[in-house]
């Protein structure tokens, strides 16, 4: 990709933009006042259902794990280059970031083979949880919304979402019948910072005889990314600044797909590709990027079966191919391909006794891959999952009880080393709820959560550059083990809504890769070793809203959110590596059903408690604004305007949990503008 000039600040056009973004968002509600056509006050919504968190129907507020759900106006705000990103400023959760081309979720401090990520709840089958650099396919820009659940979220989902997991609804496969025969959506989006630009298309059409055919479209293109001043020692040294090298990324895609949707289940298909492209900003001079390209077919069905039994059963069926290839000064160093196949099949059953709901379910997938070239530390594996599991709900009075379990096998061949490895998982958990008042609830929850080894923690032996070390594996890694605890307390209703989740998991056989102050000769790469140790993990969340003050039919509302992990080897009260700072957001906005704007500060403590050999981070302040407007257009179903500022003041700011933090800052100032129809 040819690169185009990125805007400069010469004539403070980006500070003009700040300031009369600031500015608009400040006076937007005294706007209105005056503009807005009469409305009913908004009140509080009912929570929505998380059907990653369970698939009995369980509203986010009655589950004890913390979730979010991203939709609407959040969603909108929220829309990122990468799903790290786009997830990351929620409690508890950060971004990874390794350049606007990779990021996956970072949750509790937990990330890589622990964090699974999904598309319509099926595992997004790439390259990403190998290593930083390694791009999830699923652009934000095709979402519906996206879930999340923080903790363990192996019962449903397998031992890679012992950490928590990240589900992007997409809708590839349509599920439900539409009123309209024909729609169609648009969003057009332009940001300022690295001259971004972005469009995603979509329309779903359906017949009288319950077909139902669903496109859409994506694509999107930015150069390097911009900063305040010098990124790191050598651009400094090199005189570059204002920006980041080697940091553009393009990323395009398309999803088609069609169901017969009638009375008592739908059944479809769906087909996709998804392809990017973006550099390394950690080796500018050598232009080291990855092209990267997955093409994915999806089955999805339900039905409501005759069997006295069961009330519905519900199967989904998975296959990628991936493979990306790692380029310098446009040649192919190394080429990694994981071709897999997941499948899921769940059956919900009519209660045993009065208040009971349950699903059992089975769950396979393989995968194959290989790793060809000059980094190809990770030899080529095959793996194979199968898991059965189990999910009861029992409602009594005001108390609700949850109790699950799963085993799973997981068997991984190295076709280099002849190693086979073998392992099972057991995973249970148990939980209660109790509403002390209507809209309050108190819960708790206790899991014993099992994950066994990667591919990558057993058998990995070769240089790595994403992660600057020399990476060495242990196939003699044992499976990883963690008693967790959380207790929440929620109130969804009134003037004041908010909740607190306070979490603590005792890891056994800990895995991590551990840097030895060692270096290898060849490489000249610092040596780091996969090795175990038990760990410590405690922390929360807290989140508040507030109503302030009706302004002609709409509202200004306060809101907050904090989070805190702490995290060492148990015992040795040696800090664990990339675990985040403390945490906080807190904003001001205005809600209305024309108008919509905010202003907020998001902030971030410095990390002084720091693993051996990774070094200190300081804070941060971003100022953020945002102003959108939702007017009745005629014949369309739906529009919005929006404006949104991000880092308006420009801050030079790192992030702790980033392996290339020292070489590529996070963004600065970025405005950015967006359109979207719906038909």
């Amino acid at each position: 990709m040819t690169n185009r000039p990125r805007h400069t600040d010469q004539f403070g056009w980006d500070r003009l933009g700040a300031a009369a973004l600031a500015t608009t968002a400040t006076f937007l509600p005294a706007l209105a006042a005056v503009a807005a056509p009469p409305a009913p006050a908004p009140l509080a919504e009912a929570q929505e259902v998380v059907v990653t968190a369970s698939p009995l129907g369980v509203s986010r507020f009655e589950i004890v794990q913390n979730s979010s759900v991203i939709d609407g106006d959040d969603l909108s705000r929220a829309r990122a280059g990468t799903i790290g990103d786009a997830v990351g400023g929620e409690p508890g959760i950060r971004s990874s970031f390794f350049g606007q081309g990779a990021g996956r979720p970072i949750i509790r401090g937990l990330d890589g083979e622990r964090i699974r990520v999904m598309s319509d709840g099926m595992n997004s089958i790439d390259a990403a949880s190998i290593s930083p650099d390694h791009a999830v396919p699923i652009d934000p820009l095709s979402a519906d919304r996206i879930e999340i659940v923080r903790g363990p979220g192996t019962l449903l989902y397998g031992s890679s979402a012992i950490g928590g997991l990240v589900n992007v609804i997409e809708g590839r496969v349509p599920t439900t019948l539409p009123e309209a025969y024909f729609k169609a959506e648009g969003r057009a989006l332009y940001g300022s910072n690295a001259n971004e630009e972005a469009l995603s298309v979509g329309a779903t059409a359906r017949t009288d005889n319950g077909f139902v055919f669903r496109f859409s479209t994506f694509d999107r293109d930015t150069d390097d990314y911009g900063v305040s001043g010098f990124a790191n020692a050598e651009a400094l040294a090199n005189g570059v600044r204002d920006v980041v090298p080697n940091s553009d990324a393009s990323t395009k895609g398309f999803q088609a797909g069609g169901s017969y949707i009638w009375g008592r289940g739908h059944f479809g298909i769906a087909i996709g590709l998804d392809e990017s492209s973006y550099g390394n900003p950690t080796e500018p001079d050598d232009a080291v990027r990855i092209d990267l390209q997955q093409q994915r077919f999806t089955l999805d069905g339900a039905i409501d079966t005759p069997v006295s039994f069961i009330e519905e059963a519900r199967l989904k069926f998975n296959i990628a191919d991936y493979e990306h290839s790692e380029l310098e000064a446009a040649a192919v160093v190394t080429t990694f391909r994981n071709d897999g196949w997941e499948m899921r099949a769940e059956a919900t059953h009519v209660p045993v006794i009065s208040g009971n709901k349950g699903v059992l379910g089975i769950q396979t997938a393989g995968s194959a891959f290989e790793a060809v070239g000059s980094e190809a530390f990770v030899p080529r594996t095959d793996t194979l999952d199968i898991g059965i599991f189990a999910l009861e709900n029992l409602d009594i009075g005001r108390l609700r009880l949850e109790m699950g379990s799963r085993i799973e096998n997981r068997s991984i061949k190295n076709d280099i080393a002849a190693l086979d490895s073998d392992f099972t998982s057991i995973s249970v958990s148990g939980g209660a709820s109790y509403r002390v008042f209507e809209n309050w609830i108190f819960g708790a929850t206790m899991s014993r959560s099992e994950r066994a080894p990667s591919a990558t923690e057993l058998f990995a032996n070769g240089p790595h550059l994403a992660t600057n070390a020399f990476e060495v594996g242990n196939p003699n890694l044992e499976t990883e083990v963690a008693l967790s605890y959380e207790i929440a307390l929620r109130h969804d209703r009134g003037p004041v809504r908010g909740g607190i989740n306070l979490f603590w998991t005792e890891f056994s056989d800990f895995i991590f890769l551990n840097f030895d102050g060692t270096v290898d000769v060849d490489s000249g790469l610092d040596v780091a070793s996969f090795i175990q140790s038990d760990a410590t993990f405690r922390g929360g969340e807290l989140e508040v809203e507030a109503d302030l003050l009706p302004v002609r039919n709409g509202l200004i509302y306060w809101d907050g959110q904090l989070d805190y992990v702490w995290a060492e080897e148990s015992g040795a009260s040696t800090p664990l590596p990339r675990i985040p700072p403390f945490h906080y957001t807190t904003g001001l906005g205005y809600r209305h059903d024309v108008w919509n704007a905010r202003v907020e500060v998001e902030g971030a403590h410095n990390q002084r408690r720091t693993a051996i050999f990774e070094t200190k981070t300081d804070g941060f302040t971003f100022f953020n604004a945002s102003v959108a407007m939702t007017p009745a257009l005629g014949i369309l179903e739906g529009a919005e305007l929006r404006l949104d500022g991000r880092n308006l003041f420009n801050e030079f700011a790192r992030t702790h949990v980033s392996f290339i933090k020292d070489a590529a800052p996070l963004p600065g100032r970025d405005i950015r503008l967006s359109l979207y129809l719906r038909y």
